[in-house]
């Protein structure tokens, strides 16, 4: 959902409360794909992965969704990493800025390796 965020300008909880279907189908997606791989999720901050998972109750999504949301908005960030690395101009010619590794070459990279059969991790 993050990652799915990072392409507007948008706060990440006004993008995720406002498309509650299509962030929810993603994170369905990509957890049946961890789950078809014997890939363990956990919550962490504000995120539970259970309700978000094949088959869970819709009361329980969306309230999930409440949770995660109004907690992202108590964040001083209001973006993701992933934005960050893509709003930033890269450092000019020359220059030896401190940057963190881009997040942004291939963040699905994994997950589509994966649901085709591939197998690995994260790279």
């Amino acid at each position: 959902m993050l990652a799915a965020t990072a392409l507007t300008d948008a706060p990440m909880a006004d993008l995720i409360d406002r498309h509650r279907p299509a962030m929810t189908a993603l994170a369905r997606e990509v957890f049946a794909v961890a789950d078809r791989r014997g890939i363990g999720l956990q919550e962490f901050d504000a995120f539970d992965p259970g309700p978000f998972r094949q088959g869970a109750d819709a009361t329980e999504r969306d309230a999930a969704v409440d949770r995660l949301t109004a907690w992202l908005r108590t964040q001083p960030k209001h973006r993701s990493g992933i934005w960050r690395d893509l709003a930033a101009p890269p450092p000019r010619r020359g220059h030896h800025a401190l940057r963190r590794r881009h997040l942004v070459r291939r963040p699905a990279g994994p997950v589509h390796h994966s649901a085709a059969g591939g197998h690995g991790g994260a790279r």
